[in-house]
């Protein structure tokens, strides 16, 4: 198992690019995507999908992935819940409206 020592590197470091949750988000609308896995909320949040990758404004595909998550969640209002951050500030987060349906 050679990939061990840099897993467990990987898994040590993890820790260390999340903050700690803090209390409960209130929800939002959704205003925009920014790309295929990044939303902006109309209070002015933005949220990264948890679990999502999406390809970068360089890369092909980044503007049909980016209106294809836009065209899904346009208008959805985005529940609240634990909130963690990525270095950048942003909001990592599974996200879901309030009838259930879940972005992801």
């Amino acid at each position: 198992m050679r990939f061990a020592p840099l897993l467990l590197t990987l898994l040590c470091l993890v820790p260390a690019t999340i903050s700690s949750p803090a209390a409960d988000e209130p929800a939002a609308r959704v205003a925009k995507a920014r790309d295929g896995a990044t939303l902006e909320l109309d209070d002015g949040r933005v949220v990264r999908l948890a679990g999502l990758l999406a390809p970068r404004p360089d890369e092909p595909f980044f503007e049909p992935a980016r209106a294809g998550l836009e065209t899904l969640v346009a208008g959805w209002i985005v529940i609240g819940g634990p909130v963690r951050h990525d270095r950048w500030g942003r909001v990592v987060a599974q996200a879901a409206d309030r009838t259930g349906g879940w972005i992801q």
